[in-house]
């Protein structure tokens, strides 16, 4: 499943590379800025639709794991039963093997589905969180750190990428959703050697997504297995969605 391509008209932070002692700005500079902005959220959305692609890889191959290993138990259960009869021994064999081809292909789906599956290491979870948050124009609250020294959890960060923009999403406050939709809000809370990253819409009225529960449903899946992978726990209520992740090291204050 792709992601929805993102809306270029929304803004979101921006680095200029003019030089402030230049009073006349150049039109170049807008324009290169505008660009680095729609790259950077190109790039989210190839993260969103490797992890889901990813995602969707192995809930297809554990649906089919377990009715091939019955399929083979069942098989040599057979072979074992009438090992005299050659005829029904040649026929078994051909499902077993057929059985262990699907089996290879199956491995290989998820192998070259893979995402994100290299080395953890430390990662600024509010800083990425709160980069992701403001390039889908929304806003981040005064306790989140963005600056200086901050949360680090044992994370791979591109995978934390796609888990925000999944998180976005299932409440429906990416940069791709129309109809007016609320801008996100980030909220970041620390204690008991935690940091929780609360996504939620801007306002008091509660955000639907308006994807279809399927699409829903994977991308609760996909994000589900970036928090668990960092070690933390995700909660979901009706307005929103929450990443609980264990701080390496000194919590912020």
């Amino acid at each position: 499943m792709s992601p929805d391509s993102l809306d270029p008209k929304l803004r979101g932070p921006v680095v200029s590379d003019r030089d402030p002692d230049d009073p006349q700005p150049r039109n170049e500079d807008s324009g290169a800025d505008n660009r680095g902005v729609r790259d950077e959220r190109e790039r989210l959305a190839e993260l969103e639709r490797r992890s889901l692609l990813s995602e969707q890889a192995r809930q297809l191959a554990h649906g089919m794991r377990t009715p091939l290993s019955v399929i083979e138990l069942v098989c040599e259960a057979m072979q074992m039963e009438a090992p005299e009869d050659s005829t029904r021994m040649e026929r078994l064999d051909s499902v077993l093997g057929a059985a262990a081809r699907l089996s290879t292909i199956i491995t290989d789906t998820v192998s070259s589905a893979r995402f994100a599956d290299g080395p953890q290491r430390l990662t600024r979870v509010d800083q990425i969180a709160a980069r992701v948050v403001r390039l889908n124009g929304g806003r981040v609250n005064n306790d989140a750190r963005t600056d200086g020294d901050g949360a680090e959890v044992m994370l791979c960060p591109e995978a934390l990428e796609a888990g925000v923009m999944h998180a976005l999403r299932l409440i429906g406050c990416s940069a791709s959703n129309n109809g007016g939709r609320p801008r996100p809000l980030l909220q970041c809370e620390t204690g008991d050697a935690l940091i929780r990253l609360r996504f939620s819409a801007d306002g008091d009225t509660p955000s639907r997504s308006p994807l279809p529960s399927a699409d829903q449903h994977l991308m609760l899946q996909a994000a589900e297995r970036v928090v668990r992978d960092g070690g933390g726990s995700l909660l979901v209520d009706e307005r929103s969605v929450v990443f609980e992740l264990p701080v390496v090291g000194t919590p912020l204050p």
